[in-house]
């Protein structure tokens, strides 16, 4: 009977030590691959390791290298659905905010700003720890800045200069600010209206010039030859440069909406890679 419990005992110390040393092992060799850039292996590897684990950290912390390794792919999606699993299976703050960092950067990285926005937000809330809620306030500039939000851009960067306290920063931002104030937008509506008066003169005012002469010549063609031919009592033979006629009118009334979010694209995208450079040169100065 002794013998039998002793054989039993040392069968269940090589089971846990096997499994101990098999999740050890998955979690090396996934490390391992993801350093040589090897993201599928290492996926596999993490993903073996969850098998033999039953702690709910170490399969949350499994599954952050998942994400990671996942978002290396350009597996967007699959990253994204990974690292809320891993946020999900911790219970210690700050690696739930450092997850959700994670996250927001993903989201960023496919342009869903909105999104990634609101996960930074929390976090810039509610969070305790100095350098997170640094990288959520940097991170919702970059946010607000590409969804052309000057006013938040300039809130979040504000929370941004107070956390890190350093002067100079204050007077880039605020220089960088100042040029964001002189920004003169072109209205839409204004433009249509224009077109729809004298064909041409919205895309001119929207200092598309080619294609606002374009327009008024167009217009003008067609019209001449509309009124040339009924006033001959070739009525029939008018209808049709008349088809024309319209179709350049409605054309050119929409070609000045064009214009006008084409040019106003144009500035908001001067001042998107002025503000992301501006990030840029922040981020050397923290370094």
């Amino acid at each position: 009977m002794y013998i039998y419990i002793k054989i039993v005992m040392a069968a269940l110390f090589l089971f846990c030590f096997s499994s101990v040393y098999a999740e050890d092992e998955a979690i090396m060799m996934g490390d391992y691959f993801y350093k040589q850039d090897n993201y599928k292996e290492a996926v596999t590897e993490y993903k073996r390791f969850i098998n033999f684990s039953n702690s709910d950290a170490a399969i949350g912390d499994a599954f952050y290298r998942i994400g990671l390794a996942e978002r290396k792919m350009g597996l967007w999606e699959q990253s994204i659905e990974s690292l809320n699993t891993a946020v999900s299976k911790t219970q210690v703050e700050r690696l739930q905010a450092e997850r959700t960092i994670s996250i927001a950067s993903t989201l960023i990285a496919i342009h869903k700003y909105s999104e990634a926005e609101l996960q930074l937000l929390e976090i810039s809330t509610f969070s305790t720890d100095k350098k997170l809620k640094k990288d959520a306030s940097i991170l919702r500039f970059i946010c607000n800045l590409n969804k052309y939000d000057w006013v938040e851009a300039n809130n979040s960067m504000n929370e941004f200069i107070i956390l890190e306290n350093k002067p100079i920063l204050s007077d880039e931002c605020e220089s960088f600010f100042e040029q964001i104030k002189s920004i003169k937008l072109k209205s839409q509506n204004k433009s249509v209206f224009l077109s729809s008066i004298i064909p041409g003169s919205g895309q001119i005012y929207a200092s598309d010039w080619e294609n606002g002469i374009k327009a008024l010549l167009l217009n003008v063609a067609w019209g001449y030859l509309t009124v040339r031919l009924i006033q001959n009592n070739d009525r029939k033979d008018g209808f049709i440069p008349f088809i024309f006629l319209i179709n350049y009118y409605c054309g050119n009334r929409l070609q000045a909406k064009n214009s006008i979010i084409k040019y106003n694209n144009k500035i908001n995208q001067y001042y998107l890679k002025k503000g992301l450079e501006l990030v840029k040169s922040i981020n050397r100065e923290s370094l």
